[in-house]
């Protein structure tokens, strides 16, 4: 759970960082943004159930 939370995390850096880059990439401005806050969920859960 913590793993693929902070897989998460770092998909949705890296898909921020491609949404800087160009303006046609706007989509995965908004995939970073879902891909975040699943991330924080599955991290938040991965904590408070150990």
């Amino acid at each position: 759970m913590i793993t693929i939370g902070a897989l998460c995390i770092i998909v949705a850096a890296i898909s921020a960082l491609k949404a800087r880059e160009s303006v046609e990439n706007a989509w995965q401005k908004y995939l970073a943004i879902i891909f975040l806050v699943l991330g924080i969920i599955l991290l938040g859960v991965g904590i408070f159930h150990h």
